[in-house]
């Protein structure tokens, strides 16, 4: 049946969309893996206003009593953090559903906000979340969850329903968020590809101890110039946490009496 503003004419025989998972693996490979990793995510919240960054690796593993579907078990073990003091608006919502779309063109978020680098987190894990103002965002390219590749749920249900008390866990007492209904405040979570399992993504391993190897130890090298190129951000943390407890391994931060000279370079 025809769907044109002409009426009953011909069929509909548009250009197809690439699937979500052929996208991601193809701008995966324009995006470098390591490092550049955590780069991409500063500059996410540089560009979102905000002044503070922090990584945590948790090598910890949560429940997998009450997940949403027991196919997402294998993404309860260690995960990367990412958080800053930035808070997620409507249009950062809907702007990161627009996977390959130039953001930049529409004009719908700031220069670089959710740019396709962004995707560069595929490169370590199938299954990113995001809590931030009054939501959580689970992203599924695998389409398990969702036929739409992602669920966007209030936190007020999130923290409510106890069918999903395990999600709730991998986010509760993490960076200061205490079940409340909002949160001042951005937590991405990146469960590991710690491998054992099918993925349709590039079958990139990646395990605590390629954490520390691949992405923490050259940030370290490469921390204090990340900072001389933020226009807000101005303290970036790097920790690591065990079952023994968290451990800072190093942060950088912009003095005071540099402060005003940096604003400067900044521009």
């Amino acid at each position: 049946m025809a769907s044109n503003i002409q009426g009953q004419i011909g069929k509909s025989h548009g250009q197809r969309v690439p699937p979500l998972l052929v996208v991601i693996t193809n701008t995966l490979k324009n995006y470098p893996d390591g490092s550049q990793i955590l780069k991409e995510l500063i500059q996410n919240a540089d560009d979102a206003g905000a002044s503070e960054v922090k990584f945590l690796l948790d090598e910890t593993s949560h429940s997998t009593n009450q997940l949403i579907h027991q196919s997402v078990a294998k993404y309860q073990g260690p995960a990367l953090y990412a958080w800053n003091n930035g808070v997620f608006q409507e249009e950062d919502w809907d702007g990161i559903q627009d996977v390959g779309d130039s953001w930049k063109e529409k004009k719908l978020l700031k220069v670089g906000r959710f740019a396709l680098g962004f995707i560069s987190v595929y490169h370590l894990t199938d299954f990113p979340s995001i809590l931030s103002n009054t939501n959580v965002l689970m992203l599924d390219p695998h389409k398990v969850i969702d036929l739409d590749g992602g669920l966007l749920i209030d936190l007020k249900e999130f923290t409510a329903k106890q069918s999903i008390a395990s999600h709730y866990e991998c986010f509760h007492n993490y960076f200061g968020y205490n079940g409340s209904h909002q949160y001042d405040g951005t937590i991405f979570r990146f469960p590991l590809r710690i491998g054992g399992y099918e993925t349709k993504l590039p079958n990139n391993i990646y395990n605590p101890a390629k954490v520390h190897t691949s992405l923490f130890a050259p940030f370290k090298c490469e921390i204090e110039n990340c900072l001389l190129f933020m226009k807000y951000v101005n303290k970036i943390t790097v920790s690591v946490k065990s079952h023994t407890g968290t451990q800072i391994l190093y942060s950088a931060e912009v003095s005071d009496k540099f402060r005003d000279g940096l604003a400067k370079h900044r521009g």
